[in-house]
Protein backbone atom coordinates (compact mmCIF):
# COMPACT_ATOMS: atom_id res chain seq x y z
CA UNK A 1 0.00 0.00 0.00
CA UNK A 2 1.43 3.26 -0.82
CA UNK A 3 1.59 6.08 1.58
CA UNK A 4 -0.23 8.32 0.26
CA UNK A 5 -3.31 5.39 0.57
CA UNK A 6 -1.66 4.52 4.44
CA UNK A 7 -2.04 8.32 5.42
CA UNK A 8 -5.59 8.58 3.63
CA UNK A 9 -6.92 5.30 5.54
CA UNK A 10 -5.52 6.86 8.92
CA UNK A 11 -7.34 10.04 8.23
CA UNK A 12 -10.39 8.10 7.74
CA UNK A 13 -9.82 6.10 11.10
CA UNK A 14 -9.08 9.20 13.00
CA UNK A 15 -12.30 10.47 12.32
CA UNK A 16 -14.76 7.52 13.04
CA UNK A 17 -12.33 6.86 15.99
CA UNK A 18 -13.77 10.18 17.14
CA UNK A 19 -17.41 9.04 17.32
CA UNK A 20 -17.00 5.14 18.16
CA UNK A 21 -15.27 6.41 21.25
CA UNK A 22 -18.55 8.60 22.34
CA UNK A 23 -20.46 5.71 21.36
CA UNK A 24 -18.63 3.29 23.94
CA UNK A 25 -18.69 6.54 26.46
CA UNK A 26 -22.70 6.40 26.21
CA UNK A 27 -23.76 6.95 22.81
CA UNK A 28 -24.53 10.25 20.44
CA UNK A 29 -26.71 13.13 21.44
CA UNK A 30 -29.96 13.64 19.17
CA UNK A 31 -28.18 17.56 18.71
CA UNK A 32 -24.65 15.41 17.70
CA UNK A 33 -26.58 13.62 15.02
CA UNK A 34 -25.87 16.12 11.88
CA UNK A 35 -22.25 16.39 12.73
CA UNK A 36 -21.54 12.72 12.80
CA UNK A 37 -23.26 12.22 9.23
CA UNK A 38 -21.16 14.89 8.05
CA UNK A 39 -17.78 13.03 9.38
CA UNK A 40 -19.23 9.85 7.82
CA UNK A 41 -19.46 11.04 4.93
CA UNK A 42 -15.96 12.79 4.74
CA UNK A 43 -14.50 9.17 6.03
CA UNK A 44 -16.79 7.43 3.30
CA UNK A 45 -15.31 9.87 0.66
CA UNK A 46 -11.58 8.64 1.76
CA UNK A 47 -12.05 5.21 1.79
CA UNK A 48 -13.81 5.75 -1.73
CA UNK A 49 -11.05 7.58 -3.29
CA UNK A 50 -8.38 4.56 -1.78
CA UNK A 51 -10.72 1.68 -3.43
CA UNK A 52 -11.27 3.66 -7.00
CA UNK A 53 -7.25 3.33 -6.89
CA UNK A 54 -6.49 0.13 -5.76
CA UNK A 55 -9.72 -1.95 -5.34
CA UNK A 56 -7.94 -4.91 -4.03
CA UNK A 57 -6.72 -2.98 -0.98
CA UNK A 58 -7.23 -5.19 1.88
CA UNK A 59 -6.96 -2.63 4.70
CA UNK A 60 -9.46 -0.37 2.82
CA UNK A 61 -11.53 -3.04 2.36
CA UNK A 62 -11.53 -3.47 6.15
CA UNK A 63 -12.03 0.45 6.54
CA UNK A 64 -15.14 -0.11 4.60
CA UNK A 65 -16.89 -2.90 6.34
CA UNK A 66 -15.59 -0.84 9.84
CA UNK A 67 -17.01 2.08 8.55
CA UNK A 68 -21.02 0.47 7.52
CA UNK A 69 -20.28 -1.09 11.15
CA UNK A 70 -20.04 2.27 12.83
CA UNK A 71 -22.33 4.14 11.46
CA UNK A 72 -25.47 0.93 11.40
CA UNK A 73 -24.83 0.95 15.00
CA UNK A 74 -25.23 4.37 15.83
CA UNK A 75 -28.33 5.14 13.61
CA UNK A 76 -29.75 2.08 15.30
CA UNK A 77 -29.48 3.96 18.46
CA UNK A 78 -32.47 6.38 17.65
CA UNK A 79 -35.01 3.48 18.05
CA UNK A 80 -38.02 6.46 17.97
CA UNK A 81 -36.40 7.66 14.00
CA UNK A 82 -37.67 4.82 11.42
CA UNK A 83 -35.58 6.35 8.69
CA UNK A 84 -32.19 6.21 10.64
CA UNK A 85 -33.08 2.49 11.45
CA UNK A 86 -34.18 1.93 8.09
CA UNK A 87 -30.84 3.21 7.29
CA UNK A 88 -29.26 1.03 10.07
CA UNK A 89 -30.66 -1.91 8.44
CA UNK A 90 -29.27 -1.17 4.94
CA UNK A 91 -26.11 -0.71 6.21
CA UNK A 92 -26.14 -3.63 8.35
CA UNK A 93 -26.84 -5.56 4.88
CA UNK A 94 -23.66 -4.48 3.25
CA UNK A 95 -21.91 -6.10 6.39
CA UNK A 96 -23.85 -8.96 5.87
CA UNK A 97 -22.90 -8.87 2.07
CA UNK A 98 -18.89 -8.46 2.88
CA UNK A 99 -18.83 -10.76 5.78
CA UNK A 100 -21.41 -13.42 4.63
CA UNK A 101 -20.39 -16.47 7.48
CA UNK A 102 -20.24 -14.16 10.61
CA UNK A 103 -23.06 -14.90 12.46
CA UNK A 104 -23.01 -12.15 14.41
CA UNK A 105 -23.26 -9.72 12.03
CA UNK A 106 -26.57 -11.45 11.03
CA UNK A 107 -28.10 -11.23 14.49
CA UNK A 108 -27.22 -7.27 14.36
CA UNK A 109 -29.42 -7.07 10.79
CA UNK A 110 -31.99 -9.08 12.65
CA UNK A 111 -32.08 -6.43 14.86
CA UNK A 112 -32.88 -3.69 12.61
CA UNK A 113 -35.70 -5.80 11.52
CA UNK A 114 -37.16 -6.20 15.01
CA UNK A 115 -36.41 -2.53 15.28
CA UNK A 116 -38.42 -1.54 12.56
CA UNK A 117 -41.16 -4.41 13.28
CA UNK A 118 -39.77 -6.36 10.62
CA UNK A 119 -40.54 -9.77 12.49
CA UNK A 120 -40.65 -12.32 9.31
CA UNK A 121 -37.41 -10.27 8.41
CA UNK A 122 -35.66 -10.61 11.21
CA UNK A 123 -36.54 -14.53 12.00
CA UNK A 124 -35.44 -15.29 8.35
CA UNK A 125 -32.37 -13.97 8.98
CA UNK A 126 -31.39 -15.35 12.38
CA UNK A 127 -31.97 -18.62 10.71
CA UNK A 128 -29.52 -18.30 8.23
CA UNK A 129 -27.28 -17.25 11.29
CA UNK A 130 -27.95 -20.12 12.83
CA UNK A 131 -27.34 -22.16 9.55
CA UNK A 132 -24.06 -20.63 9.74
CA UNK A 133 -22.99 -21.37 13.29
CA UNK A 134 -25.88 -24.02 14.65
CA UNK A 135 -24.35 -23.44 18.43
CA UNK A 136 -24.99 -20.10 18.56
CA UNK A 137 -27.46 -19.42 21.55
CA UNK A 138 -27.94 -16.05 21.74
CA UNK A 139 -29.19 -16.56 17.64
CA UNK A 140 -31.51 -19.28 18.89
CA UNK A 141 -32.97 -17.58 21.90
CA UNK A 142 -33.81 -14.96 20.20
CA UNK A 143 -35.67 -16.73 17.02
CA UNK A 144 -37.55 -18.48 20.15
CA UNK A 145 -38.52 -15.15 21.22
CA UNK A 146 -40.21 -14.21 17.74
CA UNK A 147 -41.53 -17.32 16.83
CA UNK A 148 -43.16 -17.25 20.30
CA UNK A 149 -41.59 -19.74 22.20
CA UNK A 150 -42.27 -18.57 25.97
CA UNK A 151 -40.93 -15.85 27.84
CA UNK A 152 -38.01 -13.72 27.31
CA UNK A 153 -34.48 -15.44 27.94
CA UNK A 154 -31.69 -14.79 30.19
CA UNK A 155 -29.39 -13.72 26.93
CA UNK A 156 -26.09 -13.52 28.94
CA UNK A 157 -26.98 -17.08 30.56
CA UNK A 158 -27.83 -18.16 27.69
CA UNK A 159 -24.78 -17.40 25.93
CA UNK A 160 -22.69 -18.25 28.50
CA UNK A 161 -24.35 -22.44 28.68
CA UNK A 162 -25.02 -22.28 25.08
CA UNK A 163 -28.81 -23.38 25.74
CA UNK A 164 -31.90 -22.11 26.68
CA UNK A 165 -32.76 -25.03 27.89
CA UNK A 166 -29.64 -25.26 30.18
CA UNK A 167 -30.58 -26.33 33.41
CA UNK A 168 -28.78 -23.21 35.05
CA UNK A 169 -30.36 -20.62 32.63
CA UNK A 170 -33.69 -22.82 33.71
CA UNK A 171 -32.90 -22.13 37.30
CA UNK A 172 -32.48 -18.35 36.76
CA UNK A 173 -35.63 -18.02 34.50
CA UNK A 174 -38.17 -19.62 37.40
CA UNK A 175 -35.89 -17.11 40.00
CA UNK A 176 -36.94 -14.25 37.81
CA UNK A 177 -40.31 -15.14 37.47
CA UNK A 178 -41.16 -16.48 40.85
CA UNK A 179 -39.49 -13.82 42.74
CA UNK A 180 -37.96 -10.74 40.46
CA UNK A 181 -41.57 -10.35 39.12
CA UNK A 182 -43.25 -10.31 41.90
CA UNK A 183 -41.55 -7.11 43.67
CA UNK A 184 -41.44 -3.74 42.09
CA UNK A 185 -37.31 -3.13 41.91
CA UNK A 186 -37.22 -6.70 40.83
CA UNK A 187 -39.83 -5.26 37.95
CA UNK A 188 -37.32 -2.52 36.95
CA UNK A 189 -34.19 -4.78 37.28
CA UNK A 190 -35.41 -7.36 34.82
CA UNK A 191 -36.30 -4.10 32.53
CA UNK A 192 -33.22 -3.04 32.37
CA UNK A 193 -31.76 -6.62 32.10
CA UNK A 194 -33.92 -7.06 28.69
CA UNK A 195 -32.95 -3.65 27.75
CA UNK A 196 -28.94 -3.81 28.23
CA UNK A 197 -28.03 -7.49 28.12
CA UNK A 198 -28.94 -8.68 24.52
CA UNK A 199 -25.46 -6.57 22.91
CA UNK A 200 -23.40 -7.86 25.85
CA UNK A 201 -24.20 -11.36 25.06
CA UNK A 202 -23.70 -11.67 21.70
CA UNK A 203 -19.49 -9.79 22.71
CA UNK A 204 -19.93 -12.94 25.48
CA UNK A 205 -20.63 -15.93 22.63
CA UNK A 206 -17.85 -15.58 20.60
CA UNK A 207 -14.98 -14.79 23.49
CA UNK A 208 -14.73 -18.11 25.75
CA UNK A 209 -12.74 -16.76 28.23
CA UNK A 210 -15.26 -14.37 28.79
CA UNK A 211 -17.68 -16.84 29.09
CA UNK A 212 -16.14 -18.66 31.77
CA UNK A 213 -15.28 -15.86 33.68
CA UNK A 214 -19.15 -14.69 33.93
CA UNK A 215 -19.68 -18.35 34.93
CA UNK A 216 -17.35 -18.35 37.67
CA UNK A 217 -17.06 -14.90 38.84
CA UNK A 218 -20.68 -14.14 38.68
CA UNK A 219 -23.23 -16.59 37.64
CA UNK A 220 -22.11 -19.57 39.55
CA UNK A 221 -22.50 -18.04 42.99
CA UNK A 222 -25.67 -16.82 42.08
CA UNK A 223 -27.06 -19.78 40.98
CA UNK A 224 -25.52 -21.29 44.30
CA UNK A 225 -27.26 -18.91 46.81
CA UNK A 226 -30.80 -19.41 44.37
CA UNK A 227 -30.51 -23.10 45.04
CA UNK A 228 -29.76 -22.15 48.76
CA UNK A 229 -32.61 -20.54 49.14
CA UNK A 230 -34.63 -22.85 47.69
CA UNK A 231 -33.16 -25.66 49.86
CA UNK A 232 -33.99 -23.96 52.86
CA UNK A 233 -37.32 -22.43 52.21
CA UNK A 234 -38.11 -26.55 51.30
CA UNK A 235 -36.48 -27.91 54.78
CA UNK A 236 -38.66 -24.64 56.42
CA UNK A 237 -42.18 -25.54 54.90
CA UNK A 238 -41.41 -29.18 56.48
Amino acid sequence: MSDNANALLQESHSIMEKWWNKMNEGGVHPEELNSFLEDADKAKDIIDQVLKNDANNEEAQDALLNWHLAVARLKAGFKDNNQLQEEAAEHMKVVVSLCPNDASFRGMLAECYKNLGKKELAMEVLKKGIEIEPQNAVLRSELKQLEGGGSKGCFIATAVYGSYDAPEVIILRKFRDSVLFKNYFGKIFVKLYYQLSPPIAKIIVVHKILRNSIHLLILKPIILLISLKQIITNWSGK
